[in-house]
């Protein structure tokens, strides 16, 4: 959301690594998922997974010192400026992240109402 009201500046290691490993991750997650149910063993891997991950973040992240870490002076925004565009993204999420709630609660509550009366839930608390 932040990027909509001024540009990010990010490290092109996040672009290089981070980014494609966590959209590896998220698919295999969504594939782990398209049965219906996660068991202990697979919140296990994940768990690992998190924590190598976090390991190898932190051994690496003095690799190269000084990659985009200075920030102009004349790109900073004056702190009027900074703070409006702050309150700017603060009510965007107060106002769309409960709309989304409502939303999706909504669709919990007709998806529940279209279910035949006789199906029983499913392990995975449908």
């Amino acid at each position: 959301m932040s990027a909509l009201v001024m540009p990010l500046r990010v490290r092109s290691r996040l672009v290089r690594r981070d980014v494609p490993l966590l959209l590896g991750l998220s698919l295999a997650v969504w594939g782990m998922a398209s049965g219906g149910r996660l068991t202990w063993q697979v919140g296990v891997a994940l768990l690992a997974a998190l924590v190598i991950h976090i390991l190898w973040e932190l051994r690496t992240a003095d690799a190269n010192p000084g990659e985009g870490d200075a920030i102009d002076e004349s790109e900073r925004a004056a702190p009027p400026v900074a703070l409006a565009k702050m309150s700017f993204g603060l009510g965007l999420l107060v106002v769309v992240l409960p709309l989304l709630l409502v939303y999706l609660v909504w669709q919990v509550l007709r998806w529940r109402q279209r279910r035949p009366a006789g199906h029983p839930p499913t392990a995975a608390g449908e």
